[in-house]
């Protein structure tokens, strides 16, 4: 087994600081030999919306109902996705129309409280002649 030595490089002289993983989650090096060693694993859940248990910093804990996770190597055929280095995730929320669900939410509101005050506004002689009695 190679250990690290000097900075940048195995006992065995391949260079870890230039390389990367495969689409198949393999770690290559880079060098004259590059060569690969080791992996990543991904896992997926059958239950994906409330299954698994949030513990923050986007980290998540296997629940009961979550159900026992499927785990493979990217790539394969377990449906896990495959490994692309170098590349941003896109978010899967639309920023656009979530700007435009906080401006309907906000009219909304605007025009609830409107009603409110108005009714406020229409009943406030009934209550007043109510407290003066007959």
């Amino acid at each position: 087994m190679a250990t690290r030595c000097s900075p940048g490089y195995y006992s065995d002289g391949r260079d870890f600081d230039h390389g990367g993983f495969r689409w198949d989650g393999q770690r290559h090096f880079g060098g004259a030999d590059g060569g690969a060693a080791g992996g990543l694993a991904a896992a997926r859940v059958v239950q994906q919306s409330g299954g698994l248990n949030s513990t923050g910093s986007n980290l998540f804990l296997q629940t009961t109902a979550s159900g026992d996770p499927v785990v493979g190597t990217p790539g394969g055929s377990e449906g896990l996705g495959s490994i692309v280095q170098g590349m941003l995730e896109q978010s899967n929320v639309s920023v656009v129309t979530e700007f435009v669900n906080m401006i309907v939410a906000q009219r909304s509101y605007e025009a609830s409280s409107r009603v409110v005050n108005a009714a406020d506004q229409c009943c406030r002689p009934l209550i007043i002649s109510a407290d003066n009695g007959p």
